[in-house]
């Protein structure tokens, strides 16, 4: 189970505890283990519990899990490859199981509330350009905190400023962000024992490793890397930071005004603050950065895409979900361009029109079939009239399933099988039985999720 992932996980015994958690759900037996047994008695359950339960899991959480069982199952089917006719439906269901795992882990996903789509339009419209980032490098308030770092702590017993000290930090924020393109958390999280343990490379760059961080259990630590000359500004910025003499001051190389650990607020505010010194009005931020230095190397360096996925801790699919947002509006406005030649375009092929249908054929179609006559071109017509009685009815009966915004079928008409009194008066009400009348109520129960 520790080969999962490359054995990239830090605590890879927790495959192993995931497995014998399914299991326990299931029946603790192998005969079990199968496909339906872990869809209705372990996702579910699990998923479908109450916000506010500690045996809720996150989607994150059950996608693990799930990748624990897939490789749980190979294994399994590796060792029972030539098993007797005894073990042949363990095998079977065994393989069908495997078989929907990775479809049931792509399936699981987290829902995209109407703020997180307006945040990430704003970041793609108010963007951080490469020529944004050159105005800063060039500014005069980039050049005085150089000149800070260079100069002043060669004069011994030199306590700066509090602004000194603020615009010299900031403008290490900036450099170790466009240099790393990390999340707030590793440069929030930054130690001066991180700092302390760095490895010098040839050249004079160093490394600096940052082992707590978002990403942390998938990616392993992160990397802060800077060439020679930013290492010298780093180190000088640190004796700075040493000199303050800040009260019960944080362990960490980046302190705020009253050297406590920063906050994710703390740099955002700081590097809006020294961006908004070279003429950029928008508030600037870690993600902002991230998402500017994806979108040029997708569009520049396409090969080194997966590289600078790794360096970044997270995905290639992420950034291409999160971070492309440039590619997107090009398409869009390819694909607009593309729709407005096709529909106004003269010359067009022309369809050919259908012929007009004699009397006697369209007195034979009004006797086709109920499902023929539903599928027939009209007026919009209901098929099944609810009244609002009814319509409370089902929504207290089947509340479960709204709050569960599942609706599968054979559910639905095994609650309407065991409510006599509930079947009775829908069947006379909506006029349909069976089959029809557990779509009826499927698609009633549907409409409720909007509400919610």
């Amino acid at each position: 189970m520790s080969s999962i992932d490359g054995g990239s996980r830090s605590r890879p015994e927790m495959y192993s505890l995931a497995v014998k958690q399914i299991l326990a759900a299931v029946g603790n037996s192998m005969s079990d283990l199968t496909k339906d047994n872990v869809r209705l008695r372990y996702i579910e359950p699990k998923l479908s519990m109450s916000t506010n339960s500690s045996s809720q899991l996150s989607i994150k959480t059950m996608r693990n899990k799930l990748l624990s069982l897939e490789y749980f199952s190979a294994f399994v089917l590796e060792v029972l490859k030539d098993a007797d006719a005894s073990d042949a439906i363990v095998v079977e269901n065994l393989r069908k199981l495997h078989s929907c795992l990775p479809s049931w882990r792509k399936s699981l996903r987290g829902r995209c509330t109407a703020e997180d789509v307006r945040r990430r339009v704003q970041d793609g419209t108010e963007q951080l350009l490469p020529s944004d980032i050159n105005n800063y490098l060039t500014s005069e308030y980039a050049s005085y905190a150089s000149h800070l770092l260079h100069s002043k702590q060669s004069v011994e017993h030199w306590t700066p400023t509090l602004y000194d000290f603020t615009r010299a930090r900031n403008h290490l924020l900036v450099l170790l962000c466009v240099g790393n393109a990390h999340r707030t958390g590793v440069l929030i999280n930054f130690s001066l024992s991180d700092y302390h343990s760095g490895l010098e490379m040839s050249d004079g760059s160093f490394v600096y490793s940052v082992s707590q961080h978002k990403t942390a259990s998938t990616h392993g630590a992160a990397t802060i890397a800077v060439n020679a000359e930013e290492a010298v500004l780093l180190e000088n910025y640190v004796k700075m930071r040493m000199s303050m003499k800040f009260p019960n001051s944080a362990a960490y190389v980046f302190i705020n005004h009253t050297g406590r650990q920063m906050t994710q607020s703390n740099i955002a505010s700081a590097l809006t603050v020294a961006f908004n010194k070279c003429g950029f009005s928008d508030r600037v931020t870690c993600t902002k950065v991230r998402k500017a230095a994806v979108t040029q190397v997708h569009s520049s360096h396409p090969q080194k895409r997966h590289d600078v996925a790794n360096h970044m801790c997270h995905r290639v699919l992420t950034a291409e979900k999160h971070y492309r947002f440039i590619e997107k509006q090009n398409n869009s406005i390819e694909c607009s361009a593309l729709l407005r030649k096709t529909l106004t375009d003269p010359s067009a092929p022309v369809p050919v029109k259908k012929r007009k249908v004699h009397e006697k054929t369209v007195m034979n179609s009004l006797q086709c079939s109920e499902q023929d006559q539903d599928s027939a071109e009209g007026p919009y017509k209901k098929r099944v009239i609810w009244n609002t009685e009814d319509r409370d009815l089902v929504r207290k009966k089947f509340d479960i399933f709204v709050k569960r915004q599942k609706t599968q079928i054979r559910e639905i008409a095994a609650v309407l099988e065991s409510d006599v009194q509930l079947r009775s008066r829908l069947e006379s009400n909506l006029q349909c039985v069976g089959d029809k009348l557990a779509r009826a109520v499927r698609d009633k129960v549907r409409s409720f999720f909007r509400w919610l």
